[in-house]
């Protein structure tokens, strides 16, 4: 498992990952995003060597994630964000879940 690493620098999103067709580490610019988390989609060690990382973001008030798996190319809209995304990971009862915050 290598390092991930989603940042903001003057207001703009960049996403640093190793990229396995690359097979080198690269920083992709994502832009103006709000609220950037990551997480895997797993909590059993044993699967950690397959499991998927996620990031996970709002964008204009939409809840949206991109996955490791698809090179976080591809944006995925879940819909509208409750609030200001606080945590997200894989829950007790295995499903991925979101935390939120009122906006302050």
């Amino acid at each position: 498992m290598q390092p991930v690493i989603a940042y903001n620098q003057n207001a703009v999103t960049h996403l640093y990952f190793f990229d396995s067709i690359a097979a080198q580490f690269t920083t992709i610019v994502l832009g103006k995003l709000e609220h950037p988390r990551l997480s895997l989609d797993t909590r059993v060690i044993s699967q950690t060597d397959i499991a998927d990382v996620i990031l996970a973001y709002t964008r204009n008030g939409i809840l949206c994630i991109r996955y490791q798996r698809e090179r976080y190319g591809a944006e995925h809209q879940l819909g509208i964000s409750p609030g200001r995304l606080w945590h997200c990971g894989m829950m007790k009862n295995y499903r991925f879940g979101f935390v939120f915050r009122p906006e302050q």
